[in-house]
């Protein structure tokens, strides 16, 4: 029998400390990101912000009618991979199948991107103040 308690208590261990030191979901740690994207100095309303890591997955968010955005890594899960990212902002594309959407940021800001930023831990606000040229 005692070998039985044995077993079972190391087994109970080894339970107890395979969930220690992260989620076991596979999730990077994350921290909260928030800013404003302005556009010419006005807030812009409809952008379509991606921070994408060096390794991993990108986190996504769309500006409100005052710019700001908030990021999330996945549906319901807010915030992005503590690290170095690109950031890429387009127009947020229409709702409608055949919507128009006329790309209002130049490609410096997408295709091309040249923004950069860092991602710490803890809250960041990351604001953006683009220009249309």
């Amino acid at each position: 029998m005692s070998r039985f308690k044995s077993c079972c208590f190391l087994l109970v261990l080894a339970l107890i400390f395979s969930g220690c030191g992260g989620k076991g979901d596979g999730r990077p740690p994350l921290a909260m990101v928030k800013g404003v994207i302005t556009l010419d100095g006005k807030p812009f309303k409809g952008a379509f912000v991606t921070f994408i890591p060096e390794n991993g997955r990108p986190s996504v968010g769309t500006s409100d009618a005052e710019g700001k955005y908030t990021l999330e890594y996945l549906q319901n899960v807010p915030g992005a991979a503590i690290g170095k990212h690109e950031v890429r902002i387009v127009t947020q594309s229409g709702m409608n199948e055949g919507d128009a959407v006329v790309e209002r940021f130049p490609a410096k800001y997408n295709t091309k991107s040249t923004l950069t930023t860092e991602v710490v831990s803890g809250d960041n606000s990351i604001d953006f103040n683009l220009d249309s040229k």
